[in-house]
């Protein structure tokens, strides 16, 4: 018990419930009772350490060369340090331990870093890949005129004024700096009734959202489609592209084909990619000081907690929720979900019962002793067999003694409830053990001002909570 303590206490600051101001990861004890080696530290990732990431000697021999995605995986590994950033959570989780194992190379067992890197926002990235392009459809040019004979925008009803409309319905999850280029039909002439559907030419323009409202970025922006020749120039056989590829063979690709390319010019190239199934993707990109840089990533700033354990380090979210008996909101709501559930699943009887006043009260239970209201839990005798009007008739067969042992029996269950509904997304991982310490008061007759007790869930399944074994105690 020992060693889940030390270890569930190994950070300092306190957060709580994701991000509130009580819930934290692996807290730490006092300076002064923690080994020199014991780390509890926060870490954000510079620019250098992305390459010191790509060149780990440790990184790349993760990587098969007898496998053949080894080109595959090689030049995703090499994109970490060119990119400055990790095309999603998984790369991280592979690449970060060998990091940390060499900046940190004297931890020792139950150490703590929160590392914040730069990775790609996969769900921005999904969009952009699966729908940056879009073309006017002979339905969308009707809803424009009202009828089903003109197929192009012209002065009347124009492109840039019609196509942000289109596109709201067509995407209606866009994401901000979301980019598609959209393909369409622009004539010089107003359609008329003796010539409904006068000449045009296609024309293809970028358009970006803003969080609100698509907008005009660039009109008629020159778009390339990959050809086998193209692969083949690239040393590529598989006419597609695979992982992270695209990312360093594209600027290249870009910088040979368009040589005398101006500062702002626009490009963009069309490609195959193997997703199993093949999928064809497009990207934008922009020349910017001289260097082809692509429009459709959005990078977000992510903190991930790796723990030393059994000689390596491995990516590790479990979480320490500190119930303090304060009263605070995010205390009183999380104590609240448990007084809820028994409320609904056990009966509105067990709630708390003011006899003097006949007043039935929600924000506290005598099944699990919880109290939303005081932000503790109740082992107090008299009040389970008075408290609540469910308690005479539940608890008249209960010594003092078989009463208190009910009540230490059923505890261990009072906190899945709240942490099934807090934590739907609470996920197993395979290899490392994923907990939930929990932190609280336990009122007994004597007032606490702090948490006395900890008590430790593992996560078993998505969203799913199982008892550790013993690990109900009092903090010493």
């Amino acid at each position: 018990m020992k060693k889940i303590l030390f270890i569930s206490t190994l950070f300092t600051s306190a957060l709580f419930l994701s991000s509130c101001d009580h819930e934290y990861n692996y807290p730490g004890l006092e300076d002064a009772a923690l080994p020199t080696n014991k780390l509890t530290v926060g870490y954000a990732l510079t620019d250098a350490d992305y390459a010191t990431v790509t060149s780990s000697k440790v990184n790349v021999g993760l990587l098969d060369k007898k496998s053949p995605t080894y080109k595959v995986d090689s030049t995703s590994l090499a994109s970490i340090g060119k990119n400055k950033y990790f095309a999603d959570a998984d790369q991280a989780h592979k690449y970060l331990p060998a990091f940390n194992s060499t900046r940190w190379y004297s931890a020792s067992e139950g150490s703590a870093v929160k590392v914040t890197y730069k990775r790609s926002n996969s769900l921005a990235n999904l969009f952009a890949m699966t729908s940056l392009t879009y073309t006017v459809s002979d339905a969308d040019y009707a809803s424009v005129w009202g009828n089903s004979l003109t197929k192009s925008f012209s002065s009347k009803n124009s492109a840039i004024d019609n196509i942000p409309k289109i596109l709201l319905t067509a995407f209606p999850t866009a994401l901000k700096n979301n980019f598609v280029q959209v393909t369409y039909n622009e004539s010089t002439l107003d359609p008329t009734d003796a010539a409904p559907n006068p000449k045009f030419s296609a024309i293809s323009s970028l358009f970006v959202y803003d969080g609100t409202k698509w907008i005009l970025y660039a009109n008629k922006v020159e778009q390339y489609s990959l050809i086998a020749a193209d692969y083949t120039a690239m040393g590529n056989t598989y006419n597609n592209f695979q992982g992270t590829q695209q990312d360093s063979y594209i600027p290249l690709f870009l910088k040979n084909k368009y040589p005398y390319a101006q500062d702002g010019d626009i490009k963009s190239i069309v490609y195959l990619y193997n997703s199993s199934p093949k999928t064809t993707r497009a990207d934008v990109y922009k020349l910017l000081s001289g260097v082809w840089t692509k429009l459709n990533v959005s990078i977000e700033e992510v903190t991930d907690q790796f723990v030393y354990s059994s000689g390596i380090w491995k990516y590790n979210p479990s979480v320490v929720i500190d119930l303090k008996p304060t009263k605070q909101p995010e205390v009183t709501a999380f104590y609240q979900l448990i007084v809820d559930f028994v409320k609904n699943n056990k009966g509105i009887t067990y709630c708390e019962y003011d006899k003097k006043s006949s007043t039935q009260r929600t924000n506290a239970e005598y099944y699990y002793g919880i109290s939303a209201y005081y932000t503790n839990i109740s082992f107090s005798i008299s009040s389970w067999r008075d408290g609540c009007l469910e308690g005479p008739k539940a608890y008249a067969g209960y010594d003092d003694k078989a009463l208190t042992d009910l009540m230490y029996k059923r505890l261990p269950e009072a906190f899945i409830p709240a942490l099934e509904k807090k934590y739907p997304d609470a996920t197993p991982i395979d290899g490392v053990s994923i907990t939930y310490t929990i932190n609280f008061a336990l009122f007994t007759g004597t007032t606490l001002n702090d948490c006395s007790h900890t008590i430790v869930y593992k996560v078993v399944g998505k969203g799913k909570f199982e008892y550790v074994k013993d690990s109900f105690q009092p903090i010493k």
